[in-house]
């Protein structure tokens, strides 16, 4: 069985890669440029393979040294997740978010897994409406925090911006036709007021 990893070497091998150099990395460790080599000799040693080349002015690692420096990185970030997991407050509580539905459908899923996940014992209490309703419920505190369709003369902050784009087939008639027939939300729907 291979020798447990030392995580002080592993981000010592990081910090050298990372800054080019055994000097470069001694102060991102607090260690001098000596220990620095020290480490590194002693990580060569442990996994029975040379890492790193060593230049006269920069260090930088070999193929081996490269596919090492993923399953490193990996390591320690396990590690602060790990180290976080246990010493972090837990966070507990609800947020109500607001959003239209366009937005629930596609912008979300992946937000509110991560979130679930960072978060666990914090409820998500998800309202679907119009921008323009949102706004409004927001001003009147009873939503957290809204993702809405912005209107001009509306002070929020923006976070995404997307452009209007009409799309139809070229073998299709519609884009031919006057008034143009569309497909929108119903009145009253920002997306709609912008068009």
């Amino acid at each position: 069985m291979a020798a447990p990893l030392d995580l002080n070497l592993l981000k010592t091998f990081v910090a050298v890669v990372e800054s080019g150099s055994l000097s470069n990395a001694a102060p991102r460790v607090g260690r001098s440029q000596s220990a620095v080599s020290m480490q590194m000799q002693r990580l060569e040693d442990m996994v029975g393979n040379q890492l790193l080349v060593r230049g006269p002015r920069t260090v930088t690692p070999n193929a081996a040294g490269e596919d090492f420096l993923i399953y490193a990185r990996r390591l320690l970030k396990l590690s602060d997740e790990a180290w976080a997991s246990v010493t972090r407050p837990k966070e507990t509580g609800s947020v109500r978010l607001g959003v239209p539905d366009d937005y629930a459908s596609f912008l979300l899923p992946p937000v509110l897994s991560r979130f679930a996940e960072d978060h666990p014992l914090v409820t998500v209490e998800l309202v679907c409406e119009q921008s323009t309703a949102l706004v409004k419920t927001l001003a009147e505190g009873r939503l957290d925090l809204a993702i809405v369709t912005r209107l001009p003369d509306q002070p929020l902050e923006v976070i995404r911006l997307e452009r209007f784009v009409w799309v139809a087939s070229p073998n299709h008639v519609a884009w031919q036709t006057d008034p143009l027939p569309v497909a929108l939300f119903e009145p009253g729907c920002a997306a709609r007021m912008n068009v």
